[in-house]
């Protein structure tokens, strides 16, 4: 080993939660989250649908895009828009099929620029370093990194309804079972080093209303979905040869929608569950105003969200030990393209 990074960067790539290449911590870049919306309550998106960032949180969510939309998100990594340690955007498009069905197309990056890179300590210890001025270090880089990862996703998702008859007199439940799968290319460069893999995710969901069920119109809506990401292991092959596995992961959660109809808005609550719980809430008023709260590995979270015409934005805030996180969406409905 010839360079050594700067305290401060091997602590950003080697104890934050995107490692880029330490074994189980490979690619974790892709659990930091996608979508100011999930992110403002918790990241508990597994069983919630409807948005063009369900492809990261549950494929079998974007069955319920009707219209043809794009998104766009930024974040800044640990510390402000102007001082954080690294940058996350996001980016997609999703386009409705017949028969209840969407493809999305999706792209994730993280990047860390401008990581300093230092020579080699001289001398075998810190004594002969302290004796002998000419060999301490200058303090001075020899030269700069950066780390780069992507991530490219081609997911389809596809609805399935039927009604369920439970044998009883008038009871029978309308249901939804949407699926959906990702496909997705990993690619890392960091310095002169670069990686790549393949992968697959499947989610699936099981929507129908309570009130349906218990025969009481003021129930809501109940959502139960599951993923598994990363299915028989995504290896990521190194160009020094050297071969990473980004492990299984199983996640699940539930959600629960209730109407307020005398207020003019809807209330939602999720909850997932994998390696931590998270859960969280959001207030919908007319479809144009949102709020949003959560926890996620024991730590709060919050955002807002506001639909202005075809544009729908988004803010998410969120704590850890290295700073503050901010994260802003950008979603836009197309659908005025579709073909009436």
């Amino acid at each position: 080993m010839k360079t050594k990074l700067k305290y401060f960067s091997f602590f950003l790539l080697i104890l934050s939660p995107f490692q880029v290449s330490a074994g189980k911590y490979s690619a974790s870049f892709l659990k930091i989250g996608v979508g100011a919306r999930y992110l403002g309550f918790g990241g508990a998106g597994t069983a919630v649908a409807g948005d063009l960032s369900s492809f990261y949180w549950n494929p079998a969510g974007l069955a319920a895009i009707s219209r043809i939309k794009a998104q766009l998100m930024y974040a800044g990594q640990f510390g402000g828009f102007g001082s954080a340690l690294g940058t996350f955007q996001y980016g997609g498009f999703v386009l409705p099929l017949r028969g209840g069905a969407d493809i999305a197309v999706n792209w994730v990056r993280f990047a860390v620029d401008d990581i300093p890179v230092y020579p080699e300590l001289e001398g075998r210890n810190i004594m002969q370093r302290l004796q002998n001025p000419a060999i301490r270090p200058a303090g001075t880089p020899s030269g700069y990194i950066q780390d780069s990862e992507n991530a490219y996703f081609i997911s389809f998702a596809k609805n399935n309804r039927f009604v369920l008859d439970l044998g009883w007199l008038y009871f029978r439940v309308p249901v939804e079972i949407p699926f959906g799968v990702n496909f997705k290319i990993i690619h890392i460069n960091l310095g002169r080093e670069s990686a790549s893999g393949v992968g697959f995710d499947f989610g699936a969901m099981i929507k129908f209303s309570l009130g349906d069920f218990f025969v009481s119109s003021p129930l809501g809506k109940f959502c139960f979905g599951f993923t598994f990401k990363d299915v028989g292991k995504t290896p990521l092959t190194w160009s020094t040869r050297h071969r990473d596995f980004i492990e299984p992961g199983f996640n699940w959660g539930i959600s629960y929608e209730q109407n307020l109809t005398a207020l003019k808005s809807k209330l939602l609550f999720a909850f997932g569950f994998s390696d931590t719980g998270s859960g969280g809430v959001e207030w919908q008023f007319y479809d144009k105003l949102f709020l949003r709260a959560g926890v996620k590995d024991r730590r709060f979270t919050a955002g807002a969200g506001l639909t202005l015409s075809l544009f729908r934005i988004d803010y998410a805030f969120s704590n850890h030990d290295l700073g503050f996180s901010h994260r802003i969406s950008a979603d836009v409905d197309l659908g005025f393209l579709m073909k009436k």
